[in-house]
């Protein structure tokens, strides 16, 4: 395989975890090695991790990962030697004389039985890069019988090296955005009310269970496209202008209500992408209980803790002095609370947050 065909494939395998096995096997062929691994450092713990392989059988790598990386002579040697540091290639019979090999326990054990004998390997990353991926090396071996590797074969693999580092960290990269990614939208799967997620043209690209939910309980899907000019869509783009700031309707389908706020994403772009960013919508069913409610209101506003313990009482209608009394706070404090909460809510008077908390006029479905 030319060296071209083998960059290919490693900038194609970022992004995807099951391609690096069918990457360490093309790195193998190339250099006629029996058997080749990528093994990456254990995180917060000191076994070693066999990130992809080819040739190796499983229970070599258990075999390995357990007890035998404890008594690898090639580790010890070069972590004696202040070998593993990134961009580093070298020989096995550079680090321990083949002679001496033959000897150990490790070759008797272990490597004869995979069958490996001969070494060449490289430090694709030492770890010292914070934003770099874990300790991780790459391991061709050629079995006993078999020629060892020889300069051309390190001269080789140091050639190849800058192109599997770059490619093997944007990797890492996207592996952790990922997860991250995954994690994000956990937390939002757990959440009581709706999550949807749309696009600059309006399409939603996730919807939490939550959403889903309520969307299919109230046959209320048709209201994510309406014609754009219906206030739901002028909302919606909207939501994402400078200086946007949350936004509620009411939207009226089969009988019930569904209260829709937006949730501006300020997500920076680059240039030649739409410059309004993603907009999130909530969704939360009016007839819910006042409780999850006015949480879904306090949250998607960001109101403080303090000015929340107003918003059941101003729900219920009750005078604001009443409303000081039951909290055990003045008036005043009361009367300041209330003018924070109309300005997040974008509100001029009382009477506009209680339309707000439950009798704003319905959007009618199309």
């Amino acid at each position: 395989m030319s060296s071209d065909a083998l960059i290919h494939a490693l900038y194609a395998a970022v992004g995807d975890d099951a391609a690096w096995n069918e990457v360490v096997r093309q790195l193998a062929t190339a250099c006629g090695a029996g058997t080749a691994m990528l093994v990456v450092k254990g995180e917060h713990q000191r076994d070693q991790a066999f990130y992809a392989a080819w040739n190796h059988p499983e229970a070599s790598a258990r075999a390995y990962s357990d007890h035998w990386w404890r008594h690898d002579p090639f580790v010890r040697v070069g972590v004696q030697r202040g070998l593993f540091v990134a961009g580093t290639v070298m020989l096995g019979s550079e680090l321990v004389p083949p002679r001496q090999l033959l000897r150990t326990a490790f070759y008797r054990n272990f490597l004869r039985h995979i069958p490996a004998r001969h070494l060449l390997t490289c430090v694709v990353s030492d770890g010292q890069t914070p934003d770099q991926i874990p300790p991780t090396h790459l391991s061709l071996f050629r079995p006993d019988g078999e020629a060892d590797f020889d300069a051309a074969d390190k001269h080789w693999l140091a050639t190849l090296l800058p192109h599997l580092q770059r490619a093997f960290r944007q990797h890492w990269r996207v592996r952790r955005l990922q997860e991250q990614v995954d994690l994000y939208r956990s937390g939002l799967d757990e959440l009581d009310f709706g999550v949807l997620l749309l696009d600059p043209a309006l399409r939603v690209h996730y919807a939490n269970p939550a959403a889903r939910r309520l969307l299919d309980e109230n046959r209320a899907k048709p209201i994510l496209s309406l014609p754009r000019n219906d206030a739901l869509a002028h909302l919606l783009r909207e939501a994402g202008g400078e200086g946007a700031q949350p936004r509620v309707l009411v939207l009226e389908t089969h009988g019930r209500r569904l209260l829709a706020m937006t949730a501006p994403m300020p997500v920076q772009r680059p240039a030649w992408s739409p410059s309004r960013p993603d907009t999130m919508l909530l969704l939360t069913d009016q007839d819910d209980t006042p409780a999850t409610l006015l949480d879904f209101l306090a949250q998607g506003f960001g109101l403080s803790r303090a000015e929340a313990r107003l918003l059941p009482g101003i729900y219920r209608g009750q005078p604001l002095g009443e409303i000081a009394d039951a909290l055990g706070i003045k008036p005043s404090t009361a009367r300041s609370q209330l003018s924070s909460i109309l300005a997040r809510t974008g509100c001029q008077r009382q009477q506009d947050l209680l339309r707000l908390l439950g009798k704003l006029p319905p959007l009618r479905e199309t």
